[in-house]
């Protein structure tokens, strides 16, 4: 399938997805309250957590199921490979499970602090987590592998049909029948095994192991270590530096400060996932190019994906930035929790502008087997993150925590990638910073500070937020006419639509 209807699809499911989950998150506002949806927050985190078992098998499984349908792997070698994952994250999923349940009550007692969750509530709340977290590992692996496959319009038709189903039954639970929180998770966990379900179904069709024992064959495993060794490595410090913040201030904060921490967080979450279903197309795509002998065709494709990112997420982020309040107000419709969560949003919306970028460089590395270097850099960069979380959690609360999650990503983005370029793409070394990302930020910056000067009027929650993502696109489109590859891309796309002239 082209390279640009594998992007369409994932940004059509992709995107539906998400604003089902911003949709969804005040109305989980409204009937559970801001302390019973500081449970969700904290399950994100705990699912999070956990990932650090996934042993970074979950990519790499994705890489070789890339470099299979390229012709570079034995078809037998990587269905018995499949057979034995599927062994390990069935396993890992019971250990999950048990560990999480056992601690239940200990969690309940003495982590979590609320006003009025009585502590069986939380009790049985942390039973189905641990039953979500025990499930999560085999759907990633079915969908890990089916999006390595390339199997975009497959995975999201499924993703946003699960979705709504989730969402409209979470609704009707919560408006028709009760609040109680313990009974909302329980109705996630019997969703979450109708995607284990149709995820397998799925992954089955497109790679069926037909001639392949029940028992694994661990032997089929032996070349994927040293990788997946690397990934674990780096997918665990990544954990860490992604949800040390999160994981601390569940511990310092109450569940109702807690519950406006994640609202914030959620909504800049959006940031990313703006960019996931891009970087979902184009990590099989630079894994399959860097196969090849000549990298000038991956150079070009990482080069216009990262000035597209540049212009786009930044644009997005300086918008939450610069209308944080009444976003929140009009988006939650609850004024304390978006007078609180809006201390924190242009904090954590810039910073995971810069994760998106940061994201892109490491899957042109991963592509190229090259990972050593992110290894290192992500070292370092944790070593400062995790004692300035705290210090800083413990100075100024969430907000602590978001200036350390900017600036480190910012000094990671500025000071280490550029030395990594020098090292394995040497033609790129400064005119990524400087040229793919720096000049469409500068665009990007300059329609912010127009932006900055527009009011919002007072006008209904679903104007507002019309009104605010209208304005977004301004600073956005800036950056995308200012970069070379991605400019071109839009005179392409309007040519195609016959809204721009040909030039003979």
């Amino acid at each position: 399938m082209p390279l640009w209807r594998n992007i369409l699809a994932n940004y059509v499911g992709q995107g539906l997805v998400a604003l089902l989950t911003l949709v969804m998150v005040p109305v989980y506002l409204h009937w559970l309250g801001a302390e019973s949806y500081g449970l969700v927050g904290f399950f994100t985190m705990l699912q999070a957590w956990f990932q650090l078992l996934d042993l970074g098998l979950t990519p790499t499984l994705a890489r070789e199921l890339s470099r299979w349908k390229a012709g570079a792997v034995d078809g037998n070698r990587m269905a018995s490979m499949v057979r034995a994952l599927e062994w390990v994250f069935a396993s890992l999923g019971v250990v999950s499970a048990i560990a999480l349940g056992l601690a239940a009550e200990s969690i309940a007692h003495g982590w979590l602090k609320t006003q009025s969750i009585p502590a069986s509530e939380l009790g049985s709340c942390l039973w189905s987590m641990a039953g979500m977290i025990a499930v999560r590992w085999l759907i990633g692996l079915y969908r890990g592998g089916l999006g390595g496959m390339e199997r975009m319009v497959a995975l999201n038709v499924s993703g946003v049909t699960l979705a709504g189903m989730r969402a409209a039954g979470g609704w009707a639970l919560l408006a028709f029948w009760t609040t109680r929180p313990s009974v909302f998770f329980l109705w996630q966990l019997i969703m979450m095994l109708m995607d284990l379900l149709v995820s397998a179904w799925l992954f089955y069709r497109a790679f069926p192991l037909r001639a392949v024992q029940l028992w694994p064959a661990w032997r089929s495993l032996d070349g994927l270590w040293r990788m997946a060794g690397s990934m674990a490595f780096l997918a665990g410090l990544w954990v860490v530096i992604c949800q040390t913040d999160k994981l601390v201030l569940s511990w310092m904060l109450d569940l109702r400060a807690y519950g406006c921490f994640m609202v914030a967080v959620t909504l800049a979450g959006g940031i990313t996932q703006l960019a996931a279903p891009l970087s979902q197309s184009l990590q099989p795509r630079f894994s399959m190019l860097a196969a090849a002998a000549d990298r000038e065709p991956l150079i070009r494709l990482y080069r216009a994906s990262t000035q597209i990112c540049s212009a786009s997420v930044l644009g997005v982020a300086g918008a939450l930035t610069c209308y944080a309040n009444p976003l929140l107000a009009a988006w939650t419709g609850n004024a304390e929790v978006a007078r609180q969560a809006s201390q924190v949003l242009p904090l954590y919306a810039i910073g995971n502008a810069v994760v998106v970028l940061l994201g892109l460089a490491f899957a042109v590395q991963f592509a190229l087997g090259c990972t050593r270097w992110h290894v290192i850099g992500n070292c370092l960069f944790g070593v400062i993150w995790v004692p300035g979380v705290y210090i800083a959690s413990e100075w100024a609360g969430a907000v602590g925590a978001g200036w350390v999650w900017l600036g480190g990503n910012l000094a990671f983005l500025i000071l280490w990638v550029p030395y990594v370029h020098r090292r394995i793409l040497p033609e790129l070394w400064w005119r990524w910073i400087v040229g793919d990302v720096g000049a469409p930020a500068l665009a990007v910056l300059v329609g912010l500070f127009a932006l900055g000067r527009v009011s919002i009027p007072a006008a209904g929650r679903i104007e507002t937020l019309a009104m605010i993502g209208g304005l977004a696109v301004v600073p956005a489109l800036a950056g995308l006419l200012v970069g070379k590859e991605s400019r071109g891309m839009v005179v392409a796309v309007l040519r195609r639509f016959h809204l721009a002239p040909v030039v003979r």
